[in-house]
């Protein structure tokens, strides 16, 4: 039977994100304009204001009809003139006039839980501008309101949170996202490799870390919890790397929580990502170098230590002196 949160663990979740810029041209061989969209962290299309001509980068695209191409070529436009218009406006906040090359960079986007009703729910929405690669201002969609990172932004956050246009933009993103989902074909899902261990420290502080490592798996979202005798660790004990690209295209997790070394219960690793039918459970479980006195025994688990202890050492940047412990 599967558990309500199994079934939590199992939804599938998307991203868009589009990428803008505006650049203060001093020739004709730089764009004022550039654009792409990431689709799940894949480039859909690229569109210039030069040419002024939506390019698509993935074949599935070009079966958008007419009217929603027209209508997204139409959006970018409007956007470019309204990015340009910005950058121009930020220039002479800064003093900047005809002085140099400057760029604005925007980037927004939504990721959301796509249900099997077709019904979205949203759970982050970006909305970031940058000037010259410096943050300039940014919605924080939990406050619902604009946060300037610089004192050129702060008439235009008092200005942006008497009006309620980030709204719009976040609706228009979901409804791109729904469109593009029906159009494109079912992403092509990469499982995680999971891997725990625990590792003790020299004789002194009696701490000892427990590992668990997630590898090469596509989306990006995965949920990784980690377990004592079954009961969830606090995320407030737990170091995480967050979800890191790999740069084959492909995603890796790992999360570190401290325990006394004193402690020996079972612990485990509990993963779930949409490519997997059923969780990913890692267990590790600490056994003593002598159990009973009996020598023989002793000796035999020694050997697991030991050969756990070479299996992971590419994980671990400095294995420890003892890392007596089986992964199951």
């Amino acid at each position: 039977m599967t558990s309500a949160i199994d079934r939590l663990l199992k939804i599938d979740e998307h991203s868009l994100y589009y990428l803008h810029t505006s650049q203060f041209k001093h020739n004709d061989s730089i764009h004022e304009f550039t654009a792409l969209t990431l689709l799940d962290d894949v480039q859909i299309d690229f569109y210039n204001s030069t040419d002024g001509v939506r390019t698509p980068k993935q074949d599935w695209l070009k079966e958008i009809n007419g009217s929603d191409w027209e209508r997204g070529s139409a959006e970018l436009r409007d956007n470019g003139q309204y990015l340009n218009f910005l950058l121009n406006k930020q220039m002479m906040v800064f003093g900047h006039i005809e002085s140099g090359d400057h760029i604005l960079h925007w980037k927004y986007g939504c990721e959301a839980v796509e249900h099997q009703n077709g019904s979205m729910t949203v759970f982050s929405f970006t909305n970031d501008y940058s000037y010259d690669g410096e943050n300039f201002i940014s919605y924080d969609w939990n406050l619902q309101l604009w946060s300037a990172s610089v004192k050129q932004a702060y008439e235009t956050e008092k200005k942006w949170n008497t009006e309620h246009h980030q709204n719009r933009v976040l609706q228009t993103c979901v409804d791109w996202l729904k469109i593009y989902l029906k159009k494109s074909p079912e992403i092509e899902k990469k499982p995680p490799v999971v891997s725990m261990f625990i590792t003790s420290s020299p004789p002194g502080p009696n701490l000892d870390s427990l590992t668990c490592v997630a590898t090469g798996f596509y989306p990006k979202y995965l949920k990784m919890i980690l377990r004592i005798s079954g009961v969830p660790i606090s995320e407030d004990q737990i170091k995480s790397t967050g979800v890191r690209p790999s740069g084959d295209g492909t995603y890796n997790l790992s999360k570190t929580v401290e325990v006394l070394g004193h402690e020996k219960f079972e612990y485990d690793c509990y993963v779930t990502h949409s490519s997997l039918e059923e969780p990913i459970i890692k267990n590790v479980r600490w056994i003593y170098w002598l159990v009973g006195g009996v020598f023989p025994l002793a000796m035999i688990i020694l050997i697991v230590c030991i050969h756990h202890q070479e299996k992971i050492m590419d994980a671990c940047e400095e294995i420890s002196w003892c890392c007596c412990c089986i992964e199951y």
